[in-house]
This record gives C-alpha cells, sequence and structure tokens, in this order.
C-alpha cells in the first residue's frame, strides 16, 4: 500500500467514529438528604422507586412530613396517616380502595401489601391495642416484620417516627387509588346522504 494514501485512509476511518456513545454514570442518591441521616434511609428510597405512581405520592409525602419538615399532627395514629394520604393528594374515600375490613366479609393476603398501604392492625409491642400506620415495605415476612411510617397519638408532640411492627394481626387496608383518566369520546364522521340519480 502506498504510504502516502495510509495517512488518508486513517483519516476517513476515524470520521466515520467520530461520534462514540458513552455509556451515562447512574446518578447516586443522596439518601442522609433525602431522608435527614434516618438508619432506614435506604429502605425508604427503595420502596418509594418501587411503589406505584399513588403509593409513591404516599410514601414521599410522609418522608417529607416525618423526615424533613418534621410536622406534628393532633390527634391519633389513624388522625396522622389520614393527613399523610390527604396531603398526597387522596382525600376522599373515593380516592383510597379499601382491600380488607374485617367489619364486613373478606379476606386479604399480607403477601399482597404494596408500600404506601394505610393499616389498622393490632400493636403486639405496645399492649395489643389497635394502631394505624403506613406500610412502607417488608423487613421480614416470615415474621411479619414491616418497617411503618408510625405515629404515637394520643395527641403526641413528636413527629412520625419509622420503625419495625408485627403486622401479623391487620384488620383493615386501605390503597391510594390512581386517578381516573378521562374517557376519550371519539368522534364518528358524519355520513352523508347519498345522492339517488333519476332516470
Amino acid at each position: 500500500m502506498n504510504k502516502k494514501l495510509l495517512p488518508f485512509c486513517l483519516l476517513c476511518v476515524l470520521a466515520g467514529c467520530e461520534e462514540i456513545p458513552v455509556k451515562p454514570t447512574p446518578v447516586a442518591l443522596d439518601y442522609d438528604k433525602l431522608t435527614n441521616h434516618n438508619k432506614y434511609a435506604k429502605l425508604l428510597i427503595d420502596a418509594e422507586n418501587k411503589a406505584s405512581p399513588s403509593g409513591k405520592k404516599v410514601l414521599a409525602t410522609g418522608r417529607e412530613m416525618a423526615l424533613l419538615k418534621k410536622e406534628v399532627v393532633k390527634g391519633s395514629c389513624w388522625d396522622y396517616a389520614n393527613a399523610v394520604y390527604k396531603k398526597a393528594g387522596f382525600a376522599a374515600q373515593k380516592d383510597r380502595k379499601v382491600l380488607l375490613n374485617k367489619k364486613q366479609a373478606g379476606d386479604f393476603d399480607l403477601k399482597n401489601l404494596q408500600p404506601g398501604d394505610f393499616l389498622s392492625y393490632i400493636n403486639h409491642s405496645y399492649h395489643d391495642i389497635a394502631h394505624s400506620a403506613i406500610f412502607v415495605d417488608w423487613m421480614d415476612f416470615q415474621k411479619k416484620v414491616a418497617l411503618m411510617l408510625s405515629y404515637a397519638g394520643q395527641n403526641s408532640t413528636q413527629p412520625a417516627r419509622y420503625r419495625p411492627y408485627d403486622v401479623s394481626d391487620v384488620f383493615y387496608v386501605a390503597r391510594a387509588t390512581p386517578p381516573k383518566s378521562a374517557a376519550v369520546v371519539v368522534k364518528q364522521p358524519v355520513e352523508e346522504d347519498e345522492e339517488t340519480e333519476l332516470d
């Protein structure tokens, strides 16, 4: 090969490879910034990432209220969980689907719980009384231990906190429902009357 043509050939080959796609590096999440150094930070964010869009909204709202703004809601544990749902945009009963209510007939398998579900259950770690909180994710499904966003209630002056709970005796489950999409109306073309020819 002619040595004078070699640089020209190399230039032609390199011109074809002008842009080499570069794989983007994943953005590292700052768990501490998102959760104010909470010890369950990774589990909280992982639960938000795998949640449905409605569940994600509930969890993100609860995380902001409890850890970043440290909001206090006067009232019971149920009032707090309800306030999180309301603030997330699921205020009315029509915005929630009740999946289990022991006052009514029905059964619910706990493996079907999803991040962001509103639970009422027997609190075995505190006098076996009824308690309401928001399900974050399982910590140990076999032992029925879940991480919950929980508020002490009894007009506490402390913000809600994330704690593991035994949720083996759940008697109420509600889930934030996605907004119903508007029905699409398809207009039918107007048919013109065919003209009849007269003989």
